[in-house]
């Protein structure tokens, strides 16, 4: 895998990738997570290579069972920390991937991040239509929803502005490529990185 600058830890987790040696991504990802935190575990090891893996494939259709064997991995070792043991958040926080969008991993690594800050998380996984999303806002009353859209062609902003305004008022945010350059409604905040959707979240549980 090309990983231009990539670090020691990111260039032994592709190579266990491309080995499929599913043991030793989890060890690689749990000794970085206890180490370095999620967000950073993030950043600096999952993301990149998971963008090498992509890479790859768009170049030589190769690879799919690469992805698909680290992702579940890595979601497997982000939701075994997940949700908070007693998380401090008196409202609940949303996470869901827009409709028909299902790569749901960066949500695993949210809830994950959060849990290490003492917020917990309900995670709706993906491809949750409009619907079923707003239903859940008004029957939780939560103090943040965050939608993720990897793919612009389900970063579809009626769902946004299908969820019902609360009082208290809901922090919405849209996280992912997906929604870049979209003209988000006035209430929703565009989330940039794991870090900000972090803090933007903690800000919203108070």
């Amino acid at each position: 895998l090309a990983l231009p600058g990539g670090t020691p830890e990111a260039r032994g987790l592709a190579r266990a990738a491309m080995a499929l040696d599913a043991g030793s991504l989890r060890a690689a990802i749990e000794r970085s997570i206890s180490q370095q935190g999620v967000v950073a575990t993030w950043d600096g090891l999952l993301r990149p290579v998971l963008v090498a893996v992509g890479d790859r494939w768009a170049a030589t259709g190769e690879g799919v069972e690469v992805e698909h064997l680290l992702a579940e991995t890595a979601v497997g070792v982000l939701r075994s920390g997940s949700p908070a043991p007693e998380p401090t958040n008196g409202r609940p926080v949303l996470l869901a991937c827009a409709p028909g969008e299902q790569h749901s991993l960066p949500l695993s690594a949210l809830a994950a991040a959060l849990a290490e800050n003492g917020i917990g998380v309900r995670l709706l996984g993906g491809g949750l239509p409009a619907g079923p999303l707003a239903a859940a806002v008004r029957r939780t009353g939560p103090a943040a929803l965050l939608v993720w859209a990897q793919l612009a062609e389900h970063a579809d902003v009626g769902v946004l502005e299908q969820v019902p305004v609360l009082r208290p008022p809901v922090a919405v945010l849209a996280a992912g490529a997906g929604w870049a350059g979209i003209r988000l409604p006035a209430r929703v905040t565009y989330v940039t990185d794991l870090s900000a959707a972090v803090a933007l979240v903690g800000r919203a549980v108070g």
